[in-house]
């Protein structure tokens, strides 16, 4: 059994820092019917992408960055060895690492830009792992792909939300996993998932004529929007001409910059990109500036 087959079959039996927000409602990226599914069947035999194999390998070099921002020794954690809370096992954790003063270092590689405070479901992974660890507090080093940079963030230990989870997660162990019972769907990918092959008839009420009215509305909306911004852009893109950046008087900046083609892009034109910043790019002489005041 490889590391990473271990690694898998011990999150099976118990709900790691990365599930909890999911159960919680808070993830981006996953449902507690994900969890559940993950726990309660077979699981697919599948290798890491390119993608995650990168990614794996930021968080290692992520480690190294934080340990010269934090200006300490980052131990990293085996992560063969799966923790487990002491007096809740079916909380466990793998973090990423440990700094010198005791607390938690955990890596994140994101296609967000640097981050002004960590999103809610980091902030639940990283208490979870507290929670399992009984840790301080958490360092989360953040890595923008393409900025190949660190952006170090301090969590402190929340008692609030560690008890939450300790209340919650055994709790919800206890009747989906060991009970069988399904969590409630929050999303149609979720109906989509309990519910492969539908058959029958229901007849719906006002709610659901009020759900489908306020769909075609909002879809309708949203139409409409999309061709409103569309028109907005083009008429920026004629404002600025054949400038790369625009200079706004409230001391943001509109950048209209070549975009570099894929190897896969099979138009051949050139293509430029439009975006509003929040300030002045560097290089950029303001008062050099012409143009209206």
């Amino acid at each position: 059994m490889t590391d990473r087959t271990a690694w898998h079959e011990a999150r099976r039996t118990g709900i790691g820092s990365s599930e909890s927000a999911a159960i919680l409602g808070v993830s981006p990226w996953a449902t507690a019917i994900d969890v559940w599914r993950s726990k309660v069947e077979e699981p697919a035999d599948e290798k890491p992408s390119r993608a995650m194999q990168a990614g794996t390998e930021l968080e290692r070099l992520a480690l190294a960055w934080a340990s010269e921002e934090l200006g300490q020794t980052v131990t990293p954690h085996d992560q063969s060895v799966t923790l487990e809370h002491p007096q809740h096992p079916v909380i466990r954790a793998t973090p990423d690492g440990y700094a010198a003063d005791g607390w938690i270092v955990e890596a994140k590689v994101t296609g967000d830009p640097p981050w002004e405070s960590v999103p809610v479901h980091y902030l639940v992974q990283v208490q979870h792992q507290i929670a399992v660890t009984g840790r301080p507090g958490a360092y989360v080093a953040q890595v923008s792909r393409g900025r190949l940079d660190v952006t170090m963030h301090r969590v402190e230990r929340h008692e609030g939300l560690i008890a939450r989870l300790e209340l919650e997660i055994p709790e919800w162990w206890k009747r989906h996993v060991v009970g069988g019972e399904p969590p409630a769907p929050q999303t149609a990918r979720d109906v989509v998932m309990l519910h492969p092959q539908p058959e029958g008839v229901i007849r719906l009420g006002l709610d659901g004529l009020g759900l489908v009215e306020e769909r075609e509305r909002v879809s309708a909306e949203i139409k409409a929007l999309t061709a409103r911004k569309r028109d907005l852009t083009d008429m920026l893109a004629r404002t600025i001409g054949a400038a790369e950046v625009a200079v706004l008087p409230d001391g943001r900046a509109v950048t209209y910059r070549a975009t570099r083609a894929s190897e896969f892009t099979v138009r051949r034109e050139a293509s430029r990109s439009l975006k509003v910043v929040k300030r002045t790019p560097k290089g950029v002489n303001e008062d050099a500036i012409p143009g209206e005041e």
